[in-house]
């Protein structure tokens, strides 16, 4: 049986990690709080707060970490700093050996994939949200389901020409690299 080795959070990642938890608790337990007092049938002010703070800080923790491989997977601070710099400026620097650059390329690439999945459930979630605002009863809820509604649309717009852009810098980027 393969066995991966264990994925070690250096103490910059931890440090990103815990500031990713102590942020998204706040903001859970802001929004938790508000939305419980003025949308729904009102809590008591503290369940609401701690409600939200908890939910954020295991939400956030696990995004920190999810963060964190990712970073790592791309290279570390120097591999994404790399990327992000020469998808920025369109050329490659020499900073990283050819090797690297293919690697860090087919990555952007792949992502690129997901990008179609992001959008392609973005408006399958558009959808879903108009099609419950449109037939259920008329509620003080109903401008919050067209604005998500409306929200997700557009998100989906952005993603899809968020992807066409970056996928002209890669395959300009992957030109460079294959003339040298």
């Amino acid at each position: 049986m393969k066995t991966r080795p264990a994925h070690r959070l250096t103490a910059h990642e931890r440090r990103s990690v815990a500031l990713s938890a102590v942020y998204s608790g706040t903001f859970f337990g802001v929004v938790n709080t508000l939305v419980s007092q003025l949308l729904i049938e009102p809590l008591p002010l503290h369940v609401g707060l701690v409600q939200g703070v908890l939910t954020g800080v295991f939400f956030g923790a696990f995004m920190g970490g999810v963060m964190a491989f990712n970073l790592k997977r791309a290279g570390g601070h120097a591999g994404s700093a790399a990327v992000m710099g020469a998808l920025r400026t369109r050329t490659l620097s020499d900073v990283l050996d050819p090797q690297t650059w293919d690697l860090l390329l087919s990555r952007q690439e792949r992502s690129l994939i997901l990008a179609r999945l992001y959008a392609a459930f973005f408006v399958v979630a558009s959808i879903l949200i108009a099609v419950i605002a449109a037939t259920g009863e008329p509620s003080r809820y109903e401008p919050f389901l067209w604005g998500g509604a409306g929200l997700m649309f557009a998100l989906a717009i952005v993603t899809v020409l968020e992807a066409r852009v970056r996928r002209a810098k890669v395959r300009g980027l992957r030109e460079q690299l294959a003339t040298g």
